[in-house]
């Protein structure tokens, strides 16, 4: 993984962090799209919001993340590399 697509990844998860609480309480459970430090949008399915990331901002110039209460490592979600479901 190249070093710019690793800062993408590290940028969004911070600016994930400053917003999941109030996230929470309408939306746990779903997924957070994020480019460039900046909250794009919030779908209920892992695939929704990378098939939205892909066609807006090519592969590796986004990030997914399930708002939940605790940080969980999607692994290759977290990289918008993959289309799995599931955590």
């Amino acid at each position: 993984m190249s070093a710019q697509r690793r800062q993408e990844i590290e940028d969004n998860f911070q600016a994930f962090e400053s917003v999941v609480a109030t996230l929470l309480p309408d939306h746990a459970g779903e997924f957070a799209l994020l480019s460039h430090r900046e909250l794009i949008g919030i779908f209920p399915r892992a695939f929704d919001a990378m098939w939205e990331g892909q066609n807006r901002f090519g592969d590796g110039n986004f990030s997914v993340q399930r708002i939940t209460t605790r940080a969980l490592d999607l692994g290759f979600l977290s990289y918008a590399s993959s289309d799995r479901d599931t955590v």
